[in-house]
Formats: C-alpha cells, structure tokens, sequence
C-alpha cells in the first residue's frame, strides 16, 4: 500500500518541487494574500479635481447625488466613467443633465498615477458629486456673513479611491 502511494502521489510530486528548485523557481507562499511581500504600491494621488460647469438651466430645488466608477490609468488620463447611482426619486431629465455634468467634470481631474514598484498602474475610484438647491435671493439672512463665507458653495465633491492594479 505505501509502495503504491510513493509510485502514484509522492514521486511525482517530489520530481515537480525538485524541478521547479532546479529551474530558479522560488516556493511563493501559499497563492491567498497580497501576493509579493516586497512590493511597493502607492494610490493615486489627486492634484485638482475641477467642479462641474454650472449653467442657469441646471439648477434645481433638489438635493442629488451622483455617484460615478472610473478608471485612474497609469497613463495620467480617467478613463472608463461609468454612472452608478443618484439619489433616488431624482426626475430622468434633471438626472440626465447632472449625470453629464458630473462625467465632464471626471475626465477634468488631474492625478499622479499609483504605482507599484515606482511604475505606473491602473486604480479604480469613486466619485462623489453632491448638487445642492440654490438659495432664494429673497430669504432673510439668519446667518452671520462670516458663517455664509465659511460655507462650501452650492457643490460639494468628495472622492474615494478604491485600489486595483493592473
């Protein structure tokens, strides 16, 4: 029986390790993992990320969120922007002329690409573009000025990067 199991299973396995060594192949752990503990990686690093253009006929007296996937490629450019979500209940042609604006202001931002050892690589980001209602010029002030100047404009942007080399 043991005779058998080394003829079947061990031998062949033993001749597979010793080639694999013979050959300059190094055992690299066990496949789960980030892979090369020795590598370097660096995300993305945004220089400017430019507001949506903003244009009379789009404002709104709705709150929206418009939430994109793209691509920051190792290329410096952002590539593949694809629309995820927005806030719910948003009508279709508000939605539409946001979703564009918010597609026009990605493929404006400007990055330093992420790296893994000191060359270029691809990252996928989220972005995050939040339109708020415009004020009415005829409510009365019930802010001081230095709170209003302290405020964000009507956009406020944010940004999550989700790492993803390749």
């Amino acid at each position: 029986m043991i005779e058998k199991f080394l003829k079947l299973i061990a031998l062949p396995l033993l001749i597979l390790v010793c080639t694999g060594l013979l050959l300059g192949q190094k055992p690299s752990g066990s496949g789960i993992g980030p892979g090369d503990s020795t590598s370097t990686y660096k995300r993305a690093r945004i220089l400017s990320k430019p507001d949506p253009e903003s244009s009379e006929g789009a404002s709104t007296e709705y709150r929206i969120t418009i939430v994109l996937q793209a691509t920051f490629s190792g290329n410096g450019k952002v590539t593949n922007i694809n629309f995820l979500r927005a806030t719910p209940n948003t009508p279709k042609e508000i939605l539409e002329t946001f979703k564009r604006r918010s597609i026009a202001a990605a493929k404006r931002i400007k990055f330093i690409p992420a790296t893994r050892n000191d060359r270029p690589v691809s990252q996928f980001a989220l972005l995050e573009y939040n339109f708020e209602p415009k004020k009415k010029e005829d409510q009365p002030a019930t802010k001081t000025p230095e709170a209003e100047l302290s405020k964000p404009k009507n956009q406020d942007h944010s940004l999550s990067l989700h790492a993803k080399a390749s």
